[in-house]
C-alpha cells in the first residue's frame, strides 16, 4: 500500500510539472514571438482613420501579415467615453510577398466607397467588403497563392 501511494504521488507530481512547463512555454512564447509595428496611419477630414500594421511572428514557422484597420475618429464628447466611440475594425489582412513589399494605398473615390490597392500579395487571409455603410473595394495586382475554390 505504501509503495502504491508513492507511485501515485510521483505520477501526480510529474504530471503537474509537465503541465506547468507547457503553460510557461505557451505564455512566454506568445509574449516573445510576435511583434506588431504600425507602418502607416491616414486620417481623413471626413472623420475616418485608416491604420496599416505589420505583424511578424516567429514561433515554429515565420508568419508575417499586413493588417488594414479603419475607425471613425472621435466626435463631440468622445473623450468622456473613448472606448465606446473609437473602435477599429479589421478591413483587410494579407501575407506580403517579402519584407520590403510596398504597403497598400487607401483612397476614398466617393463618400460611400473605400478602395484598397496593392500591386502584389502572397496570400489573402481576410477581406471585409462593407464597413460603416461604405463598400470596401480591392484592387490587387497579383496573388501568389490564391484561395482554392471547389
Amino acid at each position: 500500500m505504501k509503495r502504491k501511494t508513492k507511485y501515485i504521488f510521483g505520477g501526480v507530481v510529474a504530471l503537474g510539472a509537465i503541465c506547468t512547463i507547457c503553460l510557461a512555454i505557451r505564455f512566454l512564447g506568445g509574449r516573445i514571438a510576435c511583434g506588431a509595428e504600425e507602418k502607416l496611419k491616414v486620417v481623413e477630414l471626413s472623420g475616418v482613420r485608416f491604420e496599416v500594421t505589420y505583424l511578424s511572428c516567429d514561433t515554429l514557422a515565420k508568419d508575417e501579415a499586413i493588417r488594414v484597420y479603419a475607425e471613425t475618429t472621435a466626435a463631440d464628447g468622445a473623450w468622456f467615453f473613448p472606448n465606446q466611440r473609437n473602435h477599429r475594425t479589421l478591413l483587410f489582412r494579407y501575407d506580403p510577398m517579402r519584407a520590403d513589399s510596398p504597403l497598400p494605398t487607401i483612397t476614398r473615390p466617393s463618400q460611400s466607397t473605400i478602395l484598397i490597392s496593392i500591386p502584389e500579395v502572397s496570400e489573402i487571409n481576410y477581406q471585409n467588403r462593407k464597413w460603416e455603410n461604405m463598400s470596401v473595394n480591392y484592387a490587387i495586382g497579383r496573388v501568389e497563392y490564391p484561395p482554392v475554390t471547389k
